[in-house]
């Protein structure tokens, strides 16, 4: 009898030795659980805030990118109306469009590259609104006032 207790003794020694070795390895799964979680709550909140400012980003350029829209929208729209008074002047008094008002308001020679450019985005050939005759006259006109600005 003496013998069974002493064997139920050491079992349970046992017994206890390994719950005790099992908590402590909960324990060190506890902690690095906890580290893991926090590192990865971090790490969202990181990623959220860089996805809230490209956010914000790309908004702000949407944004811009549709003022511009609306700004060459109007200019086009703008520029048809040059257009179409040409080709009604031309057709009124079978004389030539005057080229000049494609640069009325030009001052300097960048602010002619600029307008030269804008002329060809509108009129150039291959867009649907194009007419190489216009582009003719164009390239004419500019040719002649870079030449002005250039002796300046």
């Amino acid at each position: 009898m003496m013998e069974q207790r002493e064997i139920e003794k050491i079992n349970l020694d046992r017994m206890r030795k390994k719950l005790e070795d099992d908590k402590r390895k909960f324990q060190v799964e506890k902690e690095i659980f906890k580290k893991n979680s926090k590192r990865l709550s971090d790490n969202l909140e990181k990623k959220k805030r860089i996805f809230e400012a490209q956010w914000k980003l790309l908004e702000g350029e949407l944004l811009k990118l549709a003022a511009e829209k609306e700004r060459l929208q109007k200019e086009k729209e703008f520029f048809r109306e040059v257009h179409n008074f040409e080709k009604r002047t031309e057709r009124e008094s079978s004389v030539l469009p005057i080229p000049k008002m494609f640069f009325a308001g030009v001052k300097s020679e960048e602010s002619l590259k600029k307008r030269y450019k804008e002329l060809m985005k509108i009129y150039h050939p291959d867009n649907p609104a194009g007419d190489s005759d216009i582009v003719l006259m164009i390239n004419r006109e500019y040719n002649k006032l870079k030449e002005l600005y250039t002796k300046k």
